[in-house]
């Protein structure tokens, strides 16, 4: 597909709808847990996003900003999650080591519900894991997602991840990861990987503003060597601004896809942070 064609992929996705290594995913040697099992418990915040309340424990990302809510619609074919139910029914696994996964009476669209996640200070894991399924060596996908932070991270913040677990070069990912200056993507690799052909890249988006929601797309155009970039493409966008693309240099095809839907890895303090609207496609 020409980089061009993909753009229109991803804008109609939209409209209708770190470390240097990778550990194996959570869970992604495991059976699925019975449907139904892991409901998500209901967290009473105010009307505004939990956080430290001392002034000192961190920098403003910058001034709110306002919006009116949008209504979050999910494409066809797609796996979608609004969190609009108590449960994680939908979901592989519920991961929290040193954190939590809740729930929010807030929502970043037309809603009353998103996930609530905290992890302790010296960092920790909270969130879904889905088992989406198999992709190819050419593929192309989209992922998307509201996020909003209590307080602007120490050190870093790794967010939702998007990872293949390929049969010749081990596990591989996308994730959104939020440092000081704001929100980054970064590429991963296994370290036998980018020995031979893997390149681990981070690649700064969009600074972030506290305690607002913000909304996050990243389209995947991946296909094998030679047919132009390394091995495909990765776009990003932030509440619909300006599209950064960029080589994909990681090999992310022919293997099983998963997804980590939360805070992967904790900032060095306690973090705060809420995610809604969550939709993965791949195709």
């Amino acid at each position: 597909m020409k980089p061009s064609s993909y753009l229109l992929v991803l804008a109609s996705v939209v409209l209708a709808g770190c470390s240097s290594e990778v550990a194996e995913p959570g869970g992604a040697n495991k059976p699925a847990p019975a449907p139904g099992g892991g409901d998500i418990a209901i967290v009473q915040p105010g009307a505004t996003v939990r956080g430290d309340q001392n002034a000192d424990l961190g920098r403003v990302f910058g001034e709110p900003k306002t919006s009116s809510p949008e209504v979050f619609v999910c494409r066809k074919d797609a796996f979608c999650d609004d969190f609009e139910r108590a449960d994680a029914s939908k979901w592989t696994e519920v991961v929290e080591t040193d954190g939590t996964v809740g729930r929010t009476t807030s929502s970043a669209s037309v809603g009353k519900g998103a996930l609530a996640l905290t992890t302790k200070r010296g960092g920790g894991e909270a969130f879904l894991f889905l088992e989406k399924g198999f992709v190819k060596d050419t593929w192309n996908g989209s992922l998307s997602f509201a996020m909003r932070v209590a307080s602007v991270p120490s050190e870093s913040l790794s967010g939702p991840e998007l990872l293949v677990k390929t049969m010749d070069d081990g596990v591989v990912s996308l994730a959104i990861v939020l440092k000081p200056e704001g929100f980054y993507l970064e590429q991963r690799s296994t370290d036998a990987c980018r020995k031979d052909h893997c390149v681990r890249r981070s690649t700064f988006l969009e600074p972030a503003t506290m305690g607002t929601w913000h909304r996050i797309e990243l389209g995947v155009e991946m296909g094998p060597s030679g047919t132009g970039a390394p091995y495909g493409r990765v776009e990003a966008r932030i509440d619909g601004g300006e599209l950064r693309p960029t080589d994909l240099t990681i090999p992310l095809g022919g293997g099983t896809t998963f997804l980590r839907a939360g805070i992967t890895k904790g900032d060095v303090r306690e973090s705060f942070v809420d995610l809604d609207d969550v939709s993965l496609f791949t195709r």
